[in-house]
């Protein structure tokens, strides 16, 4: 919801400061270790969101909706929709789909310490487990999402 809430705030902020990008691109000086590498960070400080209780993981959500609806707007009204979709719905997919997965992780984390150390309940699920399988399934992704970025290129 936080991240809809996001792409619904960029779109309006575009249209509210009524500025013109241009016309949109693809960037094709990048190699998939710099993007993974970039994807990565990201992906590490939401997997550790629940150390600040939640409030990067919030302001992440909302910042990369923002930007999402932000191009989104700016391509609809520049008629680049189908640019849109092409370039960065393929690898922005997997990308949102882990900052969403690892934010969720992020929230059931301190849902779960809450639980055990504020309520005292005894709690008989593996939190390392959890993380773990968290963290290796976001890499995958965030390696594919890498691999799309770098060699798919739709015009």
């Amino acid at each position: 919801m936080l991240f809809f809430s996001g792409v619904l705030l960029g779109v309006m902020i575009y249209f509210f400061l009524d500025v013109d990008l241009g016309e949109m691109y693809l960037n094709d000086d990048i190699n998939i270790k710099e993007i993974f590498a970039n994807n990565f960070i990201y992906f590490l400080v939401s997997i550790l969101g629940f150390l600040s209780l939640g409030i990067v993981n919030v302001g992440l959500l909302i910042i990369n909706g923002g930007m999402i609806g932000f191009f989104f707007a700016h391509c609809l009204k520049s008629n680049q929709l189908l640019k849109f979709f092409l370039y960065l719905g393929p690898h922005a997919l997997f990308e949102i789909l882990v900052l969403i997965l690892t934010s969720t992780f992020s929230f059931y984390t301190i849902v779960f310490a809450y639980k055990r150390i504020i309520n005292k309940e005894k709690i008989k699920v593996n939190l390392i487990k959890r993380f773990l399988l968290t963290f290796l399934l976001s890499c995958f992704l965030l390696f594919i999402a890498a691999i799309i970025e770098t060699y798919f290129k739709p015009f």
